[in-house]
């Protein structure tokens, strides 16, 4: 039997976007770069594990008792390297501060920023 050849596999995260529902803090998309074949991970999720710590699942899918399964199966080292690229980005984009607001819109209050409530166009008879 021939001896197992190793491969340098590259995990880089492309995007992490804030959600706060639930548990779920935020979604990731990751790049994993296998001998020169590429592949996208999207929905890598960050989730909250505890009161003050949070960590890394898989893309998930609801299986039809309506549960939730792991959408990818990965080897514990490449889920762990991903895991830690993951919660490293996720915690620079939390500690940045919040984008300014242009002065006229710190001038209104929070529901007129947000637009709400709609103003509708009155309806003609």
């Amino acid at each position: 039997m021939a001896e197992a050849e190793t491969v340098t596999v590259t995990a880089t995260v492309l995007r992490v976007e804030r959600v706060d529902a639930g548990r779920l803090l935020a979604l990731a998309s990751v790049e994993i770069l296998v001998a020169g074949v590429a592949f996208t991970l999207h929905g890598v999720r960050v989730i909250r594990t505890g009161p003050r710590s949070r960590g890394v699942a898989s893309p998930c899918y609801r299986i039809a008792s309506g549960r939730l399964a792991d959408a990818v199966e990965l080897p514990p080292e490449l889920t762990g390297a991903i895991a830690d690229a993951v919660l490293d980005e996720y915690d620079e984009l939390v500690s940045r501060p919040p984008p300014a607001l242009p002065i006229a819109a710190r001038n209104r209050p929070a529901a007129a920023r947000q637009g709400w409530p709609k103003r509708h166009r009155p309806l003609r008879r």
